[in-house]
């Protein structure tokens, strides 16, 4: 009798709407679900923090490269390069050098970077262009408490004029600037490509290796590099092609590797190490990276600055030839509309100035 009782009681509570009471032992760990529920909540929270953490890691390794405390690649982990710029930073600003930072000192880092990057856009450039030392206005506002015209008024440094700076000084009182704009555009489309394959990396443990590779790129190619002034695009990007043959790796890993060497190179300034992993692009038939080893020819970069306008043009047809009418994954043109730039280039590049 108590089988069909009990039967109808739970019907009678289905049709209702009454729940059935959880079991003792879900009740006793707050529920089954409610745990779960707990748990998934606490996870989140981590990842939160953990997130939050890395971004606060990435702002101090930005100060500390804009300082010329060089971390590398700003990831947000502070591995062993990143510790080593930190204890450089604490024994050039007199503190204890510990590779740690204190509240106090990463408070005046960071106050010192958004004075000097944000608030001050004059001296933030020069700072970029190399005509200001980073570090003299650093230890000025340590003194003083305030930028002092003494760090306004260093000397530039001789070399050859940088990648940054010339991105940073197009004008348009010739049509060749045209040209230096449509370098600098895919510049920072690169640095963008590869500051994202560096974030989508599957562990932080493959980033040391890749950039490792970026340098064997540059030592492995330089026979390739000095060609680049006398050599057909077509006949060096023949011999790129055997290269990347006898080096046995996928395509989609020699792609991943030489898109992160190149923004790494360019966030670097290092345009030898920035026409090496072109060179490695190339050599896999990609077309926007064939049609800025011609903007490298053309505008002398990583060549000395000797440019090499007849050679730059032969690459800009290259480019055109390599072209498969699929969108160019860099700029997410079209073949006909990057096909177009490449025609004015080559204009342009007949009668640069």
């Amino acid at each position: 009798m108590r089988q069909p009782r009990l039967k109808w009681i739970i019907l009678t509570a289905l049709a209702l709407g009454i729940t059935s009471p959880e079991p003792v032992f879900a009740q006793r760990q707050g529920g089954f679900l409610s745990g779960l529920f707990r748990n998934n909540q606490n996870n989140r929270n981590q990842q939160a923090a953990y997130s939050a953490q890395r971004n606060a890691n990435r702002a101090v390794q930005s100060a500390l490269n804009f300082f010329a405390f060089n971390v590398g690649v700003v990831d947000g982990i502070f591995g062993r390069k990143s510790r080593a710029a930190i204890n450089d930073f604490q024994a050039f600003m007199g503190y204890e050098a510990t590779g740690t930072l204190t509240h106090e000192e990463r408070d005046f880092l960071m106050s010192s970077f958004n004075k000097l990057s944000n608030e001050n856009e004059a001296l933030a450039l020069k700072i970029s262009l190399g005509l200001v030392s980073a570090q003299d206005a650093l230890r000025a506002l340590s003194e003083n408490g305030a930028i002092v015209a003494e760090a306004e008024e260093l000397a530039a440094p001789q070399g050859p004029l940088s990648m940054r700076a010339l991105c940073v000084n197009i004008g348009a009182d010739t049509p060749f600037e045209h040209v230096k704009a449509q370098f600098c555009n895919l510049r920072q489309l690169a640095v963008e490509q590869s500051n994202f394959l560096l974030e989508t990396s599957l562990s932080t443990s493959e980033i040391g290796p890749i950039i490792e590779g970026c340098q064997s790129f540059t030592a492995e190619l330089r026979p390739q590099l000095l060609q680049l002034a006398t050599t057909d695009s077509t006949e060096l990007i023949s011999e790129m092609d055997l290269w990347l043959r006898r080096a046995g790796a996928s395509t989609e890993k020699l792609t991943r590797q030489a898109e992160t060497c190149l923004g790494v190179a360019y966030q670097h300034d290092d345009s030898e190490a920035a026409l090496a992993a072109l060179l490695v692009l190339s050599g896999l038939k990609n077309p926007i990276y064939i049609e800025q080893t011609g903007y490298h020819l053309a505008l002398g970069l990583g060549l000395e600055g000797t440019r090499e306008l007849a050679r730059a043009r032969g690459w800009m047809e290259a480019a055109i030839a390599a072209q498969t009418g699929d969108i160019m994954s860099l700029t997410s043109q079209t073949s006909q509309q990057r096909t177009e730039v490449l025609v004015d280039i080559i204009t342009l590049l007949s009668a640069p100035e």
